[in-house]
């Protein structure tokens, strides 16, 4: 998701809790397919027995996102009240009309005061991406860099509409996506594994070689990123994990990801835990004594000591090991990029679409 609508939305999940009294937030997954809905009928589901909310955020504006996403929650604030019973989710049930109207309310008072999740400025570039179907291309000789939305399967078709387009079967291809493991596997379900999987069938001798691989792998502390963080930042191992672990945990854990993913006995030592705490205070920001059970502000404090451009805060080294990272992976990308040209191939290559205005400058440097 879209670093402007993720500050959007941690804003408004806040918002809720503090309007409908909830005690503790609930687990909440964004989904990016279209089955949830085929199967459900529903943008979205509460879980009581889990505490569980699920949203589906594909191809909606973000104030519709953020209507379902009130809805359930509001059902989970009745949950912790003990109002929820059996059929209580039928549509004219006392429990469901109190969510709707309080759905309503919530958006009407936070629109007041967060004119953005209306995405005003966007509807006309949505327009755009939904008629002609593009994503953000740059060319390079004879290759190409896409920006692709994470998580976005229309993104990823449009990749793979445009390739088709502009490729030839018979072509020497070879695929570079973002994210890939030490074996260039993709995550299960994600718009790169789509994009690889339908090019694979496309290309007679496609080769698939991601962009981040065994070089960059940010779960592999032995990996060539953490030597060249410290080279970039001066910073010590242990900083630098921490302030990985602090970039991954800020921005997966609100997209539905658990922080057992990111197990923080795999990345926390006393020293690094120290210095996210002097980070927090240096940028005047709250952050709990136990990181090794955060708390839910401490994932937004996480995510803003690593993006302070996003909310206006102090700039910090853990910021600046966040930069380090996506300055690595950037110049390793245009390194192979610029190898496999060399050996007579063209590259296909899909980033996050931050990356594409970093990747121009380094291009013009």
């Amino acid at each position: 998701m879209h670093q402007n609508r993720l500050k959007v939305l941690k804003d408004f999940i806040g918002f809720c809790k503090a309007e409908l009294n909830i005690q503790t937030l609930p687990k909440i997954s964004l989904l990016n397919d279209k089955s949830f809905v085929e199967q459900n009928r529903s943008f979205g589901e509460y879980n009581p027995q889990t505490n569980a909310i699920k949203v589906v955020a594909l191809n909606r504006n973000l104030a519709d996102i953020c209507r379902s996403l009130a809805h359930e929650l509001c059902h989970h604030r009745q949950n912790e009240l003990d109002m929820i019973y059996n059929e209580a989710g039928e549509t004219g049930t006392d429990i469901e009309n109190d969510a709707n109207a309080m759905a309503g309310i919530i958006m009407r008072d936070f629109g007041k005061r967060n004119v953005d999740v209306y995405e005003l400025g966007s509807i006309e570039k949505i327009k755009l991406r939904e008629s002609l179907y593009e994503v953000q291309q740059l060319p390079i000789r004879n290759s190409i860099i896409f920006g692709v939305k994470h998580h976005s399967k229309s993104d990823a078709q449009a990749v793979v509409d445009y390739v088709k387009k502009h490729f030839s079967p018979e072509d020497k291809v070879v695929f570079m996506g973002e994210g890939g493991d030490d074996n260039s596997k993709y995550v299960a379900g994600s718009e790169q594994e789509m994009i690889y999987d339908e090019l694979s069938s496309y290309f007679e001798n496609l080769v698939n070689d991601s962009w981040d691989g065994s070089d960059l792998n940010v779960m592999n502390d032995q990996s060539a990123l953490y030597k060249i963080q410290k080279e970039k930042t001066g910073l010590s191992q242990n900083k630098i994990l921490a302030a990985n672990w602090a970039s991954m945990v800020g921005q997966n854990i609100l997209q539905g990801q658990s922080i057992a993913d990111f197990n923080p006995e795999d990345y926390l030592s006393p020293e690094g835990i120290q210095f996210l705490k002097a980070s927090a205070e240096e940028a005047n920001l709250p952050l709990s004594d136990n990181l090794y059970k955060p708390t839910e502000e401490d994932f937004d404090t996480l995510y803003r000591l690593s993006f302070p451009e996003d909310n206006g805060d102090k700039y910090t080294r853990v910021a600046k090991a966040a930069d380090a990272f996506n300055e690595a992976r950037d110049e390793n990308l245009l390194r192979k990029l610029e190898q496999y040209e060399s050996r007579g191939y063209k590259v296909i290559a899909t980033a996050g679409e931050g990356h594409i205005d970093l990747i121009k400058a380094m291009l013009k440097k």
